[in-house]
């Protein structure tokens, strides 16, 4: 037996009201009109599910039996119906963030702070890793995005990259270091210090690395390898290695006299950071409004918050 939804939303509404006139007034249309509902819905049922006196309408046996379901049932369809609203509007679902080290410790934190905050329903995983690894999850579905390096030579034909910012990359020290002691540094003086670098595979290490051939200088023989910039920023600052990182992400501790920076003098060393995506995979609405909050951020139209050095 199928019965017409509607006919039962207009059942509801004369029983809610008590009257055919009210229930007609409610749902905008003429009372002969739910009358004639009304009489469908009855010879469809074969049960009389309506009594009508001077008082007005009151359900009978059968009505009663219907209206408690159908109470029950018109619930769960505005329930249905407003998670349907709240995903397509990304206010509930989930996303899976590949980030970089340098990404990790700078935009994609506040962005994702400020996302939670208008939709609390969302869930979401943030998946710190190299380059190649992060692209390899992203091409199998692993993680919906990446938020890190873009261009320098890593274009590739099937995806698509959207950039946030540019970084200039200085090198930093600790403040007593014999290496760093002026305003800037040639990486030639550098070559043969203790060197910590991100993890081969990363983009930032591709950067470094180039730097140096381009310098005519081999790479440098002693290095620590991490992909955590916190390691970075602490064996710096506790040693007499260095390292290269974007300014603005060693600038708090820079600020505390932690760490310093100075730039190189025979080379400028620049890194764009941006989203990446796969192109023709169309992403969610909770992804779109993630790269909205990260485009706001980097165009200033959000203020990140300054951060206190670890």
């Amino acid at each position: 037996m199928d019965i017409d939804p509607r006919r039962i939303r207009d059942f509801l509404r004369i029983v809610e009201t008590g009257t055919f006139t009210e229930a007609a007034k409610h749902l905008h249309i003429s009372q002969p009109a739910l009358s004639n509902s009304i009489r469908i819905l009855e010879e469809n049922l074969g049960v009389k599910l309506l009594k009508r006196d001077r008082n007005g309408a009151q359900p009978t046996e059968y009505g009663e039996m219907l209206a408690d379901s159908a109470v029950v049932l018109e619930s769960i369809l505005h329930g249905i119906v407003k998670k349907i609203e709240n995903r397509k509007a990304g206010a509930t679902g989930s996303l899976s963030i590949g980030v970089s080290p340098i990404a990790a410790s700078s935009i994609v934190p506040e962005a994702i702070a400020t996302l939670i905050s208008q939709s609390p329903s969302i869930s979401m995983r943030i998946e710190e890793g190299t380059e190649t690894i992060l692209v390899e999850k992203l091409f199998n579905m692993e993680i919906d995005l990446i938020v890190g390096s873009i261009g320098a030579g890593r274009a590739q034909p099937d995806i698509a990259d959207i950039r946030l910012f540019k970084d200039d990359f200085c090198v930093i020290s600790r403040p007593g270091n014999p290496l760093t002691k002026g305003k800037s540094v040639t990486l030639k003086k550098l070559q043969n210090a203790h060197w910590v670098m991100p993890d081969r595979g990363d983009a930032s290490r591709s950067l470094m690395m180039l730097h140096f051939r381009n310098a005519d200088l081999a790479m440098p023989e002693n290095i620590v390898d991490t992909n955590s910039i916190i390691a970075v920023k602490k064996l710096v600052a506790a040693s007499d290695c260095v390292s290269l990182m974007p300014s603005r992400i060693a600038a708090p501790e820079k600020a505390a006299g932690i760490l310093k920076t100075v730039r190189l003098r025979d080379s400028s060393i620049y890194q764009d950071t941006g989203v990446r995506t796969v192109k023709g995979r169309q992403v969610s609405q909770v992804a779109q409004n993630f790269i909205s909050e990260l485009q706001a951020l980097a165009n200033g139209r959000r203020e990140m918050p300054r951060r206190k050095p670890r």
